[in-house]
């Protein structure tokens, strides 16, 4: 892993961890975070983690033996897609420890599309530069006829 590699695990684990935290405001009674053990603020964070981290581990996995490529972006989505809904529901299962609690397997798959869109549409805005580069006007005299 690079230095790019590792300020997108970052970035992608604080945009996760902000649609994890206002999850239950949007779906209240189907996700809960906090729990004896785990704060409700310190539970965005652990469980987004833990799931960014599967999602790329999946990703990388799958990566080497389906050969996904940039001409594959639609492969590479049903992958990314299904590693977050995968994920998702994993780690709440394991809801003592990082304080996610979902009410069934569906409210994983529609945290899992709102997560892979959300990432999807992240890195697409934040691929291009802010500021354009304006390039230099031509010096030279135009003809006159």
């Amino acid at each position: 892993m690079d230095e790019k590699d590792i300020k997108n695990l970052v970035l992608t684990w604080l945009v996760a961890s902000l649609v994890i935290f206002f999850a239950p405001f949007f779906a209240p009674g189907y996700v809960v975070l906090g729990n004896d053990r785990v704060s409700s603020f310190l539970a965005p964070f652990v469980s987004s983690l833990l799931i960014v981290l599967l999602v790329k581990l999946v990703v990388m996995t799958l990566g080497k033996y389906i050969k996904l490529g940039k001409s594959s972006d639609t492969a590479m989505g049903l992958v990314l897609l299904s590693g977050y809904v995968f994920s998702v529901w994993l780690v709440a299962r394991a809801a003592l420890f990082v304080g996610l609690g979902i009410a069934s397997f569906w409210v994983a798959v529609g945290v899992g599309i709102i997560l892979a869109t959300v990432e999807y549409w992240f890195f697409r805005v934040s691929s291009k530069p802010a500021v354009k580069l304006v390039s230099k006007k031509s010096t030279r005299r135009k003809k006159r006829r």
